[in-house]
């Protein structure tokens, strides 16, 4: 059979099912390891990456006739200090045509770029052909032993969902009160953003949620990002002070007849507690009702700032539901994993649902949440 035409290249989320195949076909799929936590954990840790030998057909070349998609992989990463090479395998009809050899090259790049002082590898004692490759290729053993420990069954599994408590509100009526004036003293802009980018998106959704387990949106491939961002539906506002960007909502309009929501809103931590918090919630809710809807919602949760329930009531937003809801695991963004419900900090989200936590078991109003900033 003659070699296909690939390319070597690092792989996306996209891949996961060719990566899956593969590693079957190659035999490096054990019981004790779950191949695809694997792929999301290296993907999304950012301590990690895998590279495929993607094929690129023949022109010409009809399907049946087409090698298997993904050739081979090798998966890199560091701990701090040293680098491994894990999943290096090639589909068995393409061994020994220095596929793997190429791959293992992109990953020692990778990993000697970074800083990386050694790379190592676990080679089974009854695998011998592996061991002699790997010396081949300037790799030699060590005289250390491997020791191991896996989590015990109370810890989470990489990929187990968490629990959050949510608060579902609406605005039925748009507020009468004067328009809320800018804090004074600050060169203060807020402008649609029109188009919003995949790269801009991710910058303003990570540099104000990153402290508030905003995580989900960055489960999105990019091309799923791009599909959501430029739904014309969508629409995005920024805050500047200066030229700097400060914070951003997103607005949803018309997820069912007449309703408009306030799906993203907060400011970057560097401009939390100056003032500008108010201000921008109340333009945000104007915004929102420019169209005229019959309501607009918003929703907030015990992993929330603690004070962005009683903003939004003091904004003029009423509760109308409270769930309790399975997220996917952070961590498959790189992000921590937040403690379970019981063991969180003392939250009025938490308190209004109802549910009782270590130190939380107090009911709230909205007069006992103290606003992010003072009463004008």
């Amino acid at each position: 059979m003659s070699a296909p035409n690939y390319e070597i290249r690092r792989a996306s989320v996209g891949d996961r099912d060719a990566l899956l195949a593969l590693w079957s076909a190659a035999e490096l799929v054990v019981p004790w390891n779950d191949p695809e936590t694997d792929i999301n954990f290296c993907l999304f840790s950012g301590h990690g990456s895998i590279f495929v030998a993607a094929k690129t057909p023949l022109p010409g070349q009809h399907s049946q006739e087409q090698p298997p998609l993904l050739l081979g992989s090798v998966m890199v990463g560091h701990d701090g200090h040293r680098g491994w090479l894990y999943y290096v395998g090639c589909q068995p009809d393409y061994r020994g045509r220095g596929i793997a050899k190429e791959l293992i090259a992109a990953a020692e790049d990778w990993a000697f770029q970074r800083g990386v002082p050694k790379l190592e590898l676990l080679v089974r004692d009854s695998n011998q052909t592996a061991a002699g490759f790997y010396q081949h290729l300037g790799y030699q053993p060590e005289p250390v032993s491997v020791m191991a420990k896996r989590p015990t069954a109370d810890m989470p599994s990489f990929g187990t969902p968490i629990e959050v408590d949510v608060v579902f509100l609406e605005m039925a009526e748009r507020p009468t009160r004067p328009q809320v004036q800018p804090p004074a003293g600050l060169r203060l802009s807020l402008t649609r953003v029109e188009p919003m980018t995949v790269a801009f998106f991710r910058y303003l959704y990570d540099a104000v949620g990153r402290d508030w387990y905003w995580f989900e949106r960055k489960l999105e491939t990019d091309q799923e990002l791009h599909a959501i961002i430029t739904n014309p539906a969508c629409e995005f506002y920024l805050l500047q002070v200066g030229s700097v960007p400060a914070g951003f909502c997103e607005i949803l309009r018309g997820i069912e007849p007449g309703v408009n929501e306030l799906s993203f809103f907060g400011l970057i931590g560097d401009f939390i507690g100056r003032g500008l918090g108010w201000y921008f919630l109340n333009a945000a809710v104007d915004i929102c009702w420019q169209d005229g809807p019959q309501r607009i919602v918003v929703n907030t949760c015990d992993l929330d700032h603690p004070r962005a329930l009683g903003n939004y009531q003091r904004a003029g937003f009423n509760v109308v539901d409270q769930q309790r809801k399975s997220l996917p695991d952070p961590r498959l963004t790189g992000a921590d994993r937040p403690p379970p419900p019981a063991q969180r900090r003392r939250h009025p989200v938490t308190a209004l649902a109802g549910h009782q936590t270590a130190d939380n078991v107090t009911s709230l109003s909205s007069n006992n949440v103290t606003s992010l900033l003072p009463a004008k």
